[in-house]
């Protein structure tokens, strides 16, 4: 923010007495920096006719050409020179001090009189700054009197100035309010020219406000401390209180540098701050809730902040640890998860025979689902898990990826075989996919995986989302806490269940399908159409050329082929049309 530049308006303080204001020359001398004085030059017939009740007084005031000369001349020793123009006689001074003078002001009650506009056409503006007073100018009217006096003048720049002169100036018109206006519509420097009583506290802080607020420019009305002054006293003010006026401005302008954060603020909080206490022991590999497992406390003992928790829980951290009621948390207590996929597949298939190995292009539709998988973000390893059954060896074979692991486990406990998978990799979060669904999608995996972590869920997954593109993400933690409660796992090819229909035992969520993804479409293979469907999707789309993230496009193409659309849109779940099936599934798994 530029420094605030200060002119001093001596309007009619001296009275006409010259010693008067050589004194106030000199009593301002110190003021140096960022300072311009400003003198009213005018002669009583070029300002008012005989019958104006201010003729005589305005007789008083004169000073002769050669006076002025050499006023200014002395002022201009330690500060810039501005003129307030009324009259002719004001632009003939004007004219005979032009080098010293660096700009003047146009009163409002002028900014039509012609005479003197006329006259200042004949004299060289363009190194001199114009300052118009726009009291009772309304925005348009402001906008034709800049292009005016642009094309007229020429001067090097016109600065707008707010206030008026009331003797004092009543508190409620100091004219602040119309700073955001003017600095809404025009790109003009301000000037605030403050009135108000000078013995006042409100001329001290009204320019520090109109400071605070985005003007630069403040014109303040002064008055001698050694003399008696008879004229313009009412909102002046003496040496002593332009110093404390500048001071405040300075100190309230420093004020909007500081940093936003400052160390006292940092200081007040970290001594004030509720710190996130443990309501409850959480076993190792957890990841905790700020909503759930906490409770909020002034407290001396020392640990991690709400805002330090969610970082590392946002950025994948886990407990490293179990941790205990009653404590905070630390740093130590947490490490990265290490995060698996877990691609189930088996060569049982009844519906579509090896359908595992059946073609989509050039890849079997396991190969496929695991070219997919690969691409999903913040994974660690991927794994191929099918059962100890020998006609699933021959899986090994159809890894894709020589970093996928493969592992053959129990045939029917799919929940023990993935904890063996998880023990073996030292996984903290392990997700399912089927091999079912060639099209696991990174887009609903990501939006999936923040929002276990943000909420500490054990198990989470999407409702109404297209059949085949969203997996299911478990804490590893809670997969062993189901196994203690389920030590058989019957049906546990249908896991899920063993978390949704316990919810007093884990935290679950089925989240929404954020709108953008929900399909009336069938991305799952079952049968002989869902083959065909996907087949006819690679032949004519380049799902590989969009990288990671394919899953609107492959909606967009989906979207405008309703021939291929529809090719399986027939189909149905089996299992969850099966009541008898279901209701075993439910009795099997609920605690």
């Amino acid at each position: 923010m530029a420094a605030t530049y200060y002119i001093l308006e001596v309007a009619n303080t001296h009275g006409g007495n010259i010693k008067y204001l050589e004194s106030l020359i000199d009593e301002f001398e110190s003021t140096r920096n960022n300072c311009g004085i400003k003198f009213q030059c005018f002669h009583k017939d070029t300002i008012a006719l005989p019958d104006f009740r201010s003729y005589k007084i305005y007789n008083e005031f004169y000073f002769s050409p050669k006076q002025w000369n050499s006023i200014i001349k002395k002022a201009n020793k330690t500060k810039d020179i501005w003129l307030d123009i009324f009259d002719t006689y004001g632009v003939e001074i004007l004219k005979n001090n032009s080098e010293r003078v660096k700009g003047i002001k146009l009163q409002s009650s002028v900014l039509h009189n012609y005479e003197v506009i006329q006259e200042l056409e004949n004299t060289e503006m363009r190194d001199k700054i114009l300052i118009l007073n726009i009291a009772a100018r309304k925005i348009e009217d402001i906008r034709i009197l800049l292009d005016n006096f642009n094309k007229t003048l020429h001067p090097k720049e016109i600065f707008l100035e707010f206030g008026f002169q009331s003797f004092p100036t009543h508190l409620n018109d100091n004219g602040l309010s119309k700073i955001q206006h003017l600095k809404d519509n025009f790109k003009n420097k301000l000037v605030f020219a403050d009135h108000v009583s000078g013995d006042s506290y409100d001329s001290i802080f009204l320019p520090a406000i109109a400071s605070m607020l985005g003007v630069n420019i403040i014109e303040k009305h002064i008055m001698s401390s050694k003399f008696n002054t008879k004229y313009d006293f009412n909102s002046s003010i003496t040496y002593d209180s332009f110093r404390k006026m500048v001071e405040t401005i300075k100190n309230y302008r420093n004020l909007l540098n500081q940093d936003f954060i400052n160390t006292n603020e940092r200081i007040y909080l970290e001594k004030t701050l509720m710190m996130p206490i443990l309501k409850h022991n959480l076993n190792k590999g957890v990841i905790p809730s700020i909503k759930r497992d906490f409770i909020f406390r002034r407290t001396n003992k020392t640990g991690l902040n709400t805002l330090e928790i969610s970082k590392l829980i946002e950025e994948k951290n886990i407990l490293n640890t179990p941790v205990y009621a009653g404590n905070t948390l630390r740093f130590e207590d947490f490490k990265k998860a290490k995060i698996g996929i877990a691609v189930v597949c088996r060569m049982n298939s009844k519906r579509l025979h090896q359908k595992a190995l059946q073609k989509i292009g050039s890849l079997t539709t396991i190969e496929y689902c695991i070219k997919n998988v690969l691409k999903l973000e913040n994974v660690n390893d991927v794994v191929l898990a099918t059962s100890d059954h020998p006609n699933d060896e021959i899986l090994e074979n159809y890894k894709f990826n020589k970093k996928v692991h493969f592992f053959q486990g129990d045939q029917e406990d799919v929940m023990n075989r993935l904890l063996i998978v998880s023990n073996k990799l030292e996984l903290d979060i392990i997700c399912r996919v089927t091999a079912d669904n060639p099209f696991t999608a990174n887009e609903l995996f990501q939006e999936l995986l923040d929002e276990h972590f943000s909420n500490g869920y054990d198990h989470s997954s999407l409702k109404d989302a297209p059949i085949g593109i969203s997996p299911r993400i478990m804490t590893v933690e809670a997969l062993h806490r189901a196994k203690q409660l389920f030590p058989s796992a019957k049906y546990s090819e249908y896991l899920p269940y063993f978390f949704e229909n316990n919810p007093t035992h884990f935290n679950v969520v089925n989240l929404n399908c954020p709108k953008i993804y929900k399909r009336p479409y069938r991305l799952t293979l079952d049968y002989e159409q869902d083959l065909r469907f996907f087949q006819e999707i690679d032949r004519n789309l380049d799902i590989d050329s969009y990288g990671k993230n394919y899953l609107k496009p492959l909606f967009e193409f989906l979207d405008s082929n309703e021939n291929i659309a529809t090719i399986n849109s027939n189909m149905i779940v089996k299992y969850k049309t099966d009541k008898n099936l279901m209701d075993k599934i439910k009795r099997h798994t609920t605690i």
